[in-house]
């Protein structure tokens, strides 16, 4: 007899302590015990509080139907698992409760393929460089495809987040495991294993450049010279083609390497970018690294890409002393200010600077709150650049704060690490000296039940590190909703578009304009979407040509607006010629659920 075991990479399976397949009866059943087991491999000998698995599992109905639901699940999972060898002629339940909470017994054994990727995790950690590379093999070995790739409870955001912030970890885990066995492998000369470990990391992350130089070094030292150029050619055709971008400059010298002949056998800094801050050179070189990563995804690969050439509208702007905290105002006695309008013209970089380096930006949905965040990030990027001694800009979103609840300081260099790829030791320096300028983007994306715990965690962050350069971004409506205010030095709303502004940005940017102006002044809920810059923007966007003299010749101007809005949508099928990848009838039918979804939680 052996013990009950459980796959959570790729599809969900489960076999009972004979080896006998389960068949469970539902999806709820699968995410609960996925759930029960993955925390206590986070949490040994955790106990669930019932009200909190019925929130996972069931937040939008009434609680006696919750609660019902969690009752009748768990008795479906404790039928399919009745019992598990806690001994000798010992046999007891796996999973074991009361009226107050839920666990996993601590008694019985059983085998999970998480549970063992962990393990194996820690064992390598503890090896000695000789020794890790068994240990990461069989870590990665388990990764058969995504966490529960097939299970999925769209009804309730709570678990849908957990499982993403779970899948997201893992995958993150696997992909520095291959890079390990990698570059191992290369310093083994073992060319063909070192192939197959950065094949694996891009096929998780399509736009893994260490791992397409980790390939391309290995089939260079393998003699395969015109291969590694070709997956050169392949990935940039690939960052043109997703993001509008260059390769790194270190892939690009490894390419100009290989094509010279020159490339030479040292290869961890080229595969892993582990820069340590032995010397001013070296620390400047990782501080290059991440300006470089920071213009090429978020000004070139979303801003300037969004924009497809256009201007940047001037937006106007008032600034909003109430939406901060005034503890000298309580002080002194004096009454907050009220807003005021500032000066057309007025740019977000002098504004910045004006104001403290400490502001937060409001707007309403499609406003340009993330566009003028991003403006920030450009003129300080160059600044950086050319004055070695300027902040570092960096982006970030919030909603991920929401994920672990951690301090400022200790998310920011996890953050650096995950999406930067920055090492640990490097982004605790740049975060203790106060390095960096942080664009901390979507305060309104944070769950609504950690948005008042995140103002706190920025508030405490800015008093122990009250120097430290940083923009915030949220919607208007979100962040009045937060009892807490942010202590920053400025606060401005982004105003919505005039009808003269909107008609000059459409005689600028659309070569045949006259019939969506005609459409615009005739039609005023369109007009009214026109003051949002988003929405402008995907007007211009979807009339490069001479479309709107078709609009013009409706009779309705109910009509103009489904058929620019048809357009726009049959434009964006086009955009990327992935029309056989994602059918539109199938894609619109999830997109139409997602909106109705939205809707009905007020997003």
């Amino acid at each position: 007899m052996s013990n009950p075991s459980f796959h959570l990479f790729g599809l969900f399976e489960a076999a009972d302590h004979v080896g006998e397949h389960l068949h469970f009866p539902t999806t709820k059943a699968q995410a609960l015990l996925a759930y029960l087991l993955v925390e206590e491999v986070r949490q040994p000998g955790i106990s669930h509080q019932r009200g909190k698995l019925m929130t996972l599992l069931w937040p939008d109905i009434t609680p006696e139907s919750a609660q019902t639901n969690l009752r009748q699940t768990l008795y479906r999972v404790r039928k399919l698992l009745p019992i598990g060898e806690a001994g000798p002629g010992q046999m007891e339940p796996l999973l074991i409760s009361d009226r107050q909470s839920v666990k996993l017994n601590p008694a019985v054994s059983y085998w999970l393929d998480v549970a063992e990727f962990e393990h194996a995790l820690r064992e390598a950690d503890e090896e000695s460089e000789e020794g890790r590379m068994a240990s990461l093999v069989k870590a990665t070995a388990l990764y058969r495809g995504h966490f529960l790739a097939d299970v999925s409870v769209p009804d309730s955001e709570y678990f849908e987040q957990w499982a993403m912030q779970i899948r997201e970890e893992l995958r993150r885990k696997t992909v520095e495991a291959l890079q390990q066995i990698g570059e191992d492998a290369l310093k083994e000369e073992e060319w063909d294993q070192a192939q197959a470990a950065a094949r694996r990391q891009i096929a998780l992350d399509e736009l893994n450049e260490a791992a397409y130089r980790q390939l391309m070094l290995a089939q260079a030292m393998a003699g395969q010279r015109n291969k590694a150029l070709t997956e050169f050619t392949a990935l940039k055709q690939l960052l043109e083609d997703e993001l509008g971008v260059e390769p790194l400059s270190e892939t690009t010298m490894l390419a100009a390497a290989i094509r010279d002949g020159k490339y030479e056998r040292e290869v961890t800094p080229v595969a892993s970018q582990q820069v340590e801050l032995e010397s001013d050179s070296a620390g400047r070189q990782a501080e290059l690294i991440l300006l470089d990563k920071v213009n090429r995804f978020w000004v070139k690969g979303v801003l300037e890409h969004s924009l497809t050439g256009a201007p940047l509208l001037e937006l106007g702007m008032e600034t909003v002393p109430t939406a901060l905290a005034a503890p000298w105002e309580m002080v002194v006695g004096q009454p907050v200010k009220s807003g005021r309008l500032l000066p057309a013209g007025t740019s977000i970089k002098k504004l910045f600077n004006d104001s403290g380096q400490a502001v937060l930006i409001l707007g309403e949905p499609g406003a340009g709150k993330t566009t003028t965040l991003l403006e920030l990030a450009r003129v300080k990027i160059e600044e950086a650049k050319a004055n070695s001694a300027a902040p570092l800009p960096v982006v970030l979103n919030l909603r991920s704060w929401a994920e672990k609840s951690l301090p400022i300081t200790r998310w920011l260099i996890e953050e650096l690490n995950i999406k930067y790829l920055i090492p640990t030791k490097i982004g605790r320096t740049w975060v203790e000296h106060g390095r960096l300028l942080l664009l901390l983007d979507g305060l309104d994306e944070v769950r609504i039940d950690s948005q008042a715990a995140c103002v706190t965690a920025i508030n405490t962050f800015r008093q122990e590190n009250g120097l430290v350069q940083i923009a915030v971004s949220s919607r208007v409506r979100d962040y009045q909703a937060i009892p807490g205010k942010l202590r920053l030095s400025q606060a401005i709303k982004l105003l919505p578009l005039d009808g003269e502004q909107a008609q000059r940005y459409l005689q600028e940017n659309v070569r045949s304009h006259t019939g969506l102006i005609n459409i615009l002044e005739r039609d005023s809920r369109l007009a009214n979407l026109a003051q949002s810059p988003l929405m402008l923007n995907i007007m211009a966007l979807t009339f490069q040509g001479d479309k709107t003299d078709d609009l013009v010749m409706l009779e309705t101007a109910e009509g103009g607006r489904q058929q620019l809005l048809a357009t726009y949508v049959e434009q964006m099928f086009q955009r990327r010629g992935k029309r056989d990848a994602f059918p539109p009838t199938e894609t619109k039918g999830y997109l139409g659920w997602l909106a109705r979804s939205l809707i009905e939680k007020d997003q």
